[in-house]
């Protein structure tokens, strides 16, 4: 009797030895399967990020183009109207300013030197 159930023993450890085997087997190739799922999604992801930093890098060169022609704009503003509208207005002052002291000079002789 007593090497009967020593027997059964020893057929149902190599069973759940057999069993347990085949479970680490299935969990060993599953996570093979996971490894390369995030291989797999790891470049989809790099592949998008550099995607992303292309679009970024013409976009940074599409605003710097325009900073160029803005800055272009305002130098040519600058020197075809600012500075020729300057021009005339520091003329017609500096021509007030002449007439002003003139009349102030003319004035002053009639009065006898009083204001």
């Amino acid at each position: 009797m007593l090497a009967t159930v020593r027997d059964i023993a020893i057929i149902l450890l190599a069973v759940e030895t057999i069993v347990f085997f085949l479970v680490l087997i299935v969990l060993g190739w599953q996570g093979y399967r996971l490894v390369k799922l995030f291989q797999s999604k790891a470049e989809e992801f790099s592949g998008l990020g550099r995607g992303i930093m292309e679009s970024a890098k013409g976009t940074a060169d599409t605003a710097g183009e325009t900073a160029t022609r803005v800055k272009g704009s305002a130098d040519f503003l600058s020197d075809t109207v600012v500075t020729p509208v300057i021009r005339v207005v520091s003329a017609a002052s500096g021509a007030r300013g002449f007439v002003s002291a003139l009349f102030r000079l003319s004035g002053s002789s009639k009065n006898g030197g009083k204001r």
